[in-house]
């Protein structure tokens, strides 16, 4: 396999998937790949936020919140 086929083929996979969002939407084809950008970043976006969430979820803040009041935390 020869170097950069991988990205060259998915540069083409990317220009023919925006010319049929562009024949579908009766859009120009710099605006579907705009659109298609937008979409991948939202989704990337959206991925990381949930990432994010399921960490914040897992790391037992709350716990550690409920027992603020605790004696222990209230000695000098």
């Amino acid at each position: 396999m020869m170097p950069g086929l991988t990205a060259e083929g998915r540069r083409h996979r990317r220009c023919r998937l925006a010319m049929q969002m562009a024949l579908r939407l009766n859009i120009t084809p710099a605006e579907a790949q705009r659109r298609m950008r937008q979409e991948r970043r939202a989704s990337r976006k959206a991925r990381q936020e949930s990432r994010f969430n399921d960490a914040i979820g897992n790391c037992g803040t709350e716990v550690a919140f409920e027992q603020f009041e605790a004696p222990w935390m209230l000695r000098d």
